[in-house]
């Protein structure tokens, strides 16, 4: 009998559900404009989705067994290490070594899902099209096959197996936050959770890849935790605006006898409110959790509406938001493609 197997784990869904298992969460499906609530176990999974229809050759059944051992062993340790994060609400508490096993997951998770399949038929499709256009027909062209569903789950799977470390390594380079949220205003998970952010322009290139400067990356935790993973540049931005406002100040002080507006007061005033700034900034960074407030929480839950392909979860009955965006852009039925470096 053929499993319902989770792209999103069921251990990551539960932080979001309600009940006394912990296991009823509220789901809005966007192709059909409804609101449901179910059990987390029939959620974010499809049966058989990491199962091949044919054994393949020697190499397949390697890598078909290099993926199940990775994907057991990441879930144990990252789920610790997750739930460790949840109770005590401090990065600073996390080992080296559980908070690179929460770096795995979510590299794990971005290349997992449904919507990452979704690009791929897309891609194949849209190639596919594009070659029979400029009367090229796919079939003649080596080593190009068009996917059906048990080749997109193979190339999936491959390609997760073969690209996992070097997004582990693009990710292990960036800046960790932990933001955190009121009960009464819970953040969002979706079938696709890791979203992506970047307020750089940076055309005609893209600026939605994992390593693209600028770039913020998120993952919920639970309904009340975010964590973040910010591009080194963020950060040295903010302290060097920061650090020019302080400047700014101190040159007020030191031509103070040519300013006949001169207020030593409100100077420094200016000085300590720039430095607490700076100085709460590093505490974030240093593993403090970063207050959201409902303005933040809408920004982050309308990532989830725009990156899920289909299904947004919640704690509560609340996806006014979702019918919000959809109703402004019915392009957000869809999700937003993953983008590579």
């Amino acid at each position: 009998m053929v499993e319902n197997q989770h792209y999103v784990p069921q251990f990551l869904l539960k932080h979001f559900a309600r009940g006394k298992k912990k296991n009823k969460v509220w789901v809005f499906d966007k192709h059909a404009d409804k609101a449901f609530q179910t059990s987390v176990r029939n959620i974010a999974s499809e049966k058989g989705f990491y199962e091949l229809e044919a054994p393949g050759d020697g190499d397949n059944k390697e890598t078909r067994g290099a993926i199940e051992s990775h994907f057991s062993k990441m879930e144990q340790k990252a789920h610790k290490a997750i739930r460790k994060l949840i109770q005590s609400e401090k990065l600073n508490n996390l080992s080296s070594s559980e908070l690179d096993w929460i770096i795995a997951f979510v590299a794990t998770q971005y290349l997992r899902t449904k919507q990452f399949r979704n690009i791929l038929i897309n891609f194949s499709e849209a190639l596919t099209e594009k070659l029979r256009a400029l009367g090229q027909g796919a079939e003649k062209i080596k080593g190009f096959k068009s996917l059906n569903d048990n080749s997109t789950k193979a190339e999936s799977l491959f390609f997760s197996a073969k690209n996992i470390h070097e997004i582990v390594n693009i990710i292990s380079n960036k800046n960790v936050l932990l933001l955190k949220t009121r009960n009464i205003d819970p953040f969002y998970i979706s079938d696709n959770p890791v979203i992506l952010h970047n307020d750089n322009d940076l055309r005609p290139y893209g600026n939605l890849g994992l390593a693209s400067p600028g770039i913020q990356i998120y993952i919920p935790l639970s309904h009340k935790l975010i964590l973040g993973f910010w591009c080194p540049s963020l950060h040295e931005e903010f302290k060097n605006n920061q650090s020019k406002v302080n400047e700014v100040f101190e040159d007020l002080v030191r031509n103070r006898d040519l300013n006949p507006f001169f207020d030593r007061q409100k100077c420094a005033e200016g000085i300590d409110t720039t430095e607490k700034v700076i100085s709460q900034m590093d505490s974030y960074f240093q593993g403090k959790p970063m207050p959201c407030d409902s303005e933040n929480v809408k920004f982050f839950n309308s990532g989830q509406v725009i990156f899920s392909a289909r299904y947004v979860y919640s704690r509560e009955n609340n996806f006014d938001l979702v019918r919000k965006m959809i109703a402004d852009n019915p392009k957000f039925k869809k999700g937003k493609p993953i983008v590579f470096d």
